[in-house]
């Protein structure tokens, strides 16, 4: 919860990339229910990482195809 409200309180805005290289060296952790709080706030987190990444590599795939 600590990470939702430090980005409430800067009121900073994001790219869907950015939101994954700031937090990319969690992936084990927010792709793993065990270690995410229990409940529906564990599962919003699991849920938005998913897709991030899947977003993110999907970019990349695009952006591979054009090059």
């Amino acid at each position: 919860l600590a990470m939702v409200k430090y980005i409430f309180e800067k009121g900073e805005s994001m790219t869907i990339k950015e939101v994954y290289e700031k937090y990319k060296h969690l992936d084990k952790l927010l792709s793993d229910l065990a270690w995410l709080p229990d409940g529906i706030v564990g599962q919003i987190f699991y849920d938005l990482w998913q897709a991030i990444k899947e977003e993110v590599k999907e970019k990349e795939k695009a952006k591979n195809k054009e090059d």
